[in-house]
């Protein structure tokens, strides 16, 4: 029963926002062609290696106590992207002045 009704549920709210709003229609498709760019890039990576990291990493996580130790390891070694990529505003204090300029260093 639930499920019969939550897909046109879903249907509905995207059909009434599309009405609605232009900029929802934008955010849809932006929204489509990234979900559309991730499925092909799983395809690809898959085809590429041909499943060895997938055997892998069941080997490496089949109990808890060795899926902790490797997502420990594996976050220590390999920094996040948004952490590795974003550019740090540091604030530096003029004392000459006595105010606080902010210099923008991309690392």
């Amino acid at each position: 029963m639930f499920r019969e009704i939550i897909l046109p549920t879903i249907f509905s709210i995207l059909a009434y926002g599309f009405w609605i709003s232009p900029d929802f229609k934008e955010i849809a498709a932006g929204v489509a062609i990234f979900l559309f760019g991730m499925l092909a890039l799983e395809e690809g990576y898959k085809a590429f290696t041909g499943g060895v990291p997938e055997g892998i990493l069941r080997k490496t996580t089949n109990r808890l106590s060795k899926s902790l130790s490797f997502g420990v390891i594996s976050t220590t070694i390999m920094p996040s992207a948004s952490t590795a990529d974003c550019p740090w505003v540091i604030i530096k204090s003029d004392e000459k002045n006595a105010h606080a300029s902010m210099r923008l260093d991309i690392f």
